[in-house]
């Protein structure tokens, strides 16, 4: 599993859609790529019954799972912030994924995302997964995956792209914190 982890990355300003209001953030990378390779030597460890059903599984879905895990990474965010007024429930999170090909993870998430309850709906011109039980989406668009928090997803989205948004990034702490 820490095989997934790396490569280094130098310090950069976090994404644009990460706002001032951002309480904590953090940047790791994944090698999302290998998730496959991961996935088959763990399969292949386990006793033959268990190994045959997941086997069976991934050979109707690897393909699908493999454009969708070569087209993640490595840059991973994730971050959180507190809705006002502030309840139990104001503390939300999101992460940002680095995503060289939307259209090989809309897939991926179309066929997965069933099963989690998410379901697209157009949102400002992309798709959005979202359930309605639960107050998570996913949407990818503009060389990034947003996941996590319904709000803070569909701001990522409106986000993407755009110029000059304020951002942590601009922060004295921030500046301060990065250039240590």
């Amino acid at each position: 599993l820490w095989s997934l982890l790396g490569p280094a990355a130098a310090i950069e300003p976090p994404p644009p859609m990460i706002g001032p209001d951002a309480l904590g953030f953090g940047r790791i990378n994944v090698r999302f790529k290998d998730l496959m390779n991961l996935l088959n030597a763990v399969t292949a460890s386990m006793p033959a019954e268990q190994a045959e059903q997941i086997d069976a599984y991934l050979v109707n879905f690897g393909p699908v799972l493999s454009k969708g895990f070569e087209a993640l990474g490595p840059g991973m965010w994730t971050y959180e912030t507190v809705r006002q007024p502030v309840t139990p429930e104001s503390r939300v999170t999101s992460t940002l994924v680095t995503c060289s090909n939307p259209k090989a993870v809309v897939p991926m998430i179309t066929q997965f995302g069933g099963t989690l309850g998410l379901e697209p709906r157009d949102f400002d011109g992309n798709t959005i997964f979202s359930a309605e039980f639960m107050p998570i989406s996913v949407g990818v668009a503009n060389g990034w995956m947003a996941t996590g928090d319904s709000k803070l997803v569909e701001h990522a989205m409106r986000s993407m792209g755009q110029k000059d948004l304020p951002s942590v990034a601009e922060s004295p702490v921030y500046r301060q914190a990065a250039s240590v």
